[in-house]
């Protein structure tokens, strides 16, 4: 628990820390003020929101709506992207830097297991990731009360997606739509982790997790005719869309692709840790 905590220390008295939540807090309201004060709503999101109402009272469901408290919430849930960029460089360099400054030789002198030191610095990131991602459902909830008042929704979401509208619960469709990204962004975290510590870089761990992020996707769909993307991880990596409704590149259930995704995450952080274990880090 002290490793932890003096990991957690590290990590947030960064400056670089503290400027990564004020450029996430400044985008969630800017945007925020941008779509509601600035920008007129298109005729095309008049009219589909005309149309998820009309679907919404024709299956008798509560229709929430587009002015509530909770909008900002439902919208920036996309951003989950720059939290698992934020959280990348975060798990990237937390190995790699100590390797950089040759801080890592005072680690090691103390009398606890490599697997140890490493585990606490993993579970730095991961409370890091889940305080960016708390940090950005806050700002967009303050957003809505700036931008929307005091309303809390009841009722049904409803999403319009490429095979129909499907309504969703606000609550559950809010959870949800967090905890699916957050699958990913512990998938990313591990991928940086292990480049970081293995190769002791953060530069190739940070470069080689964000080509990956923004670009896994696309590779998965150029292969999507061929049966390679069946064993293709970022041919799962979708979670969160395929859950609005969009089709995924492998038809596929979420609960399998969340699986595959966890079995090689399991394994990312098994070279890690191997790695970290039995190198001579003080090189």
């Amino acid at each position: 628990m002290k490793l932890l905590q003096n990991e957690c220390m590290k990590l947030f008295k960064k400056k670089g820390t503290w400027v990564m939540g004020t450029l996430l807090v400044l985008f969630v309201i800017g945007t925020s003020a941008l779509f509601t004060v600035i920008l007129e709503p298109a005729p095309q999101s008049v009219d589909m929101q005309e149309a998820e109402a009309a679907y919404a009272e024709a299956e008798g469901l509560a229709y929430a709506g587009e002015e509530h408290i909770l909008v900002p919430v439902i919208e920036n849930a996309a951003l989950m992207s720059i939290v698992t960029m934020f959280t990348v460089i975060a798990a990237a360099t937390i190995t790699a830097g100590e390797h950089a400054k040759g801080t890592i030789k005072l680690l090691l002198i103390r009398p606890v297991s490599r697997w140890q030191i490493l585990l606490s610095k993993l579970g730095a990131v991961v409370l890091f990731g889940l305080v960016m991602t708390g940090l950005l459902f806050a700002s967009s909830f303050v957003s809505g009360m700036l931008f929307y008042g005091w309303n809390l929704p009841e009722g049904y979401v409803v999403q319009t997606a490429m095979d129909g509208m499907t309504a969703h619960g606000v609550y559950s469709y809010i959870a949800a739509m967090y905890s699916l990204w957050f699958v990913d962004l512990l998938l990313f975290t591990a991928i940086a982790f292990m480049i970081g510590t293995v190769f002791k870089s953060s530069a190739l761990g940070i470069g080689v997790s964000l080509v990956l992020l923004f670009t896994g996707s696309t590779a998965a769909m150029l292969i999507a005719d061929y049966s390679i993307a069946n064993v293709f991880l970022f041919s799962h990596t979708d979670l969160a869309s395929r859950f609005m409704g969009f089709p995924g590149v492998l038809d596929v259930s979420l609960a399998v692709s969340g699986l595959v995704m966890a079995l090689h995450g399991a394994a990312f952080l098994a070279v890690s840790f191997w790695r970290f274990t039995v190198q001579d880090v003080l090189d």
